[in-house]
């Protein structure tokens, strides 16, 4: 029962933010038109990317610690996430001055609000110390008020004003995290460059086991933004959104199921819970399949094939967090699981740069097909040092 309900409690914290996107695209689209959409989405990617930075693997560090370790592992990963936060904001606004149209560009710097308050977000604090249903709370609040603002009052708003609100929910819901949390654990807010580094160099191969399944699709969309225009890469994107939605399910659980085997567990048990992953995994991409033409005409775009695409996506991304998640880290390999996760990048990068340099028309189901590509040889790595 409470896995069940560590489960949902993170589903609604985090999976949701998933579920409310979606919903957004067609009534967004209709209002503010798919060029403006493709501009908004593409800087909800970016920040996306920073985001998972920003994280660095530190909610696995937090998920593997005791409770009697929480408040000091927390008042790390602040230090920590503010470090980054310090080090990759100058990354962050090379990019944008380089990259986006000046015209485009208070939406970005918008956005990045939710970059910099991320420092506050220490959720899975909440699942070691048994007290889910705060998150619940929490994620629910979130949903609706985004809900609300996307379905009753987006026509009546300009865009900058849309953006606003949409930045001071996650800000909000991140800082009453925060205030929960502090009166659970004590005094968080504080910078030590010491712990900060330290944490960092802890959290480094945690980092590189959620890089290849979260940070590459985050590059990856960046990179489509790169060669495609607004329109068509609102294509791509939507493909993505899916598929983002779906590997949220199987991320969630694996990471509660990890914080289980990491506390100790029978074998039979941890062959049920690495079972249970992969099904889950198996399970979204059966929805996908099944109802891919229901959900082209549902945001009102041509996207089947890419879904059925996006399908065989999830269950290699599924089975590869589940190889690093839940058999590597808790044998002590996170640095090989890290390896795994540079591989599939560089490979990333590598393919994406080859269609460049070889004038290769970059059409969504070419570029989902790199994309599939860099999660087998992901999954070859892995199961590689699963073998030793």
């Amino acid at each position: 029962m409470k896995l069940v309900l560590d489960f949902l409690s993170l589903l609604i914290n985090r999976g949701l933010d998933s579920l409310l996107v979606l919903i957004l695209v067609p009534t967004f689209i209709a209002t503010f038109g798919i060029e403006t959409y493709g501009v908004f989405s593409l800087g909800l990617s970016v920040v996306a990317f920073f985001i998972i930075l920003v994280r660095f693997g530190f909610e696995t560090h937090i998920l593997t610690s005791k409770k009697e370790e929480l408040a000091q592992r927390c008042r790390d990963v602040f230090s920590g996430k503010l470090l980054l936060v310090m080090v990759v904001s100058p990354i962050f606004v090379l990019y944008a001055v380089t990259f986006w149209e000046a015209e485009n560009l208070p939406v970005l710097f918008l956005l990045y609000g939710i970059v910099v308050f991320e420092i506050c977000a220490l959720s899975h604090a909440f699942i070691v110390l048994s007290k889910s249903h705060f998150l619940t709370m929490i994620g629910a609040f979130r949903f609706v008020s985004l809900a609300l603002l996307c379905t009753l009052f987006i026509e009546a708003i300009e865009l900058t004003t849309f953006v606003v609100i949409y930045v001071l929910v996650f800000v909000v819901c991140n800082f009453l995290q925060y205030c929960i949390l502090q009166k659970q654990v004590g005094p968080i807010i504080g910078f030590n460059l010491t712990q900060a580094v330290g944490v960092t160099e802890k959290s480094k191969h945690y980092f590189g086991s959620k890089a290849a399944s979260l940070l590459s699709d985050k590059l990856f969309l960046v990179a489509c933004g790169i060669f495609l225009a607004p329109v068509n890469f609102a294509q791509i994107d939507v493909t993505l959104k899916v598929f983002a939605f779906a590997i949220m399910v199987p991320t969630i659980l694996i990471g509660i199921l990890l914080s289980r085997i990491s506390n100790g567990c029978a074998d039979k048990e941890r062959y049920f819970y690495i079972a249970l992953s992969t099904f889950t995994g198996v399970v979204m991409a059966s929805f996908i399949s099944l109802f891919n033409t229901y959900i082209g005409n549902y945001f009102g775009i041509e996207i089947e094939r890419e879904l059925l695409l996006i399908a065989i996506a999830v269950i290699l991304t599924t089975v590869s967090l589940t190889f690093g998640e839940l058999i590597l880290i808790p044998k002590g390999m996170a640095k090989e699981n890290s390896i795994a996760a540079q591989v599939s990048i560089v490979l990333l990068v590598l393919m994406l740069g080859s269609l460049n340099l070889l004038n290769v028309e970059a059409t969504s189901s070419y570029l989902i097909s790199a994309f599939i590509v860099t999660k087998l040889s992901e999954i070859l790595v892995k199961a590689r040092y699963v073998a030793y």
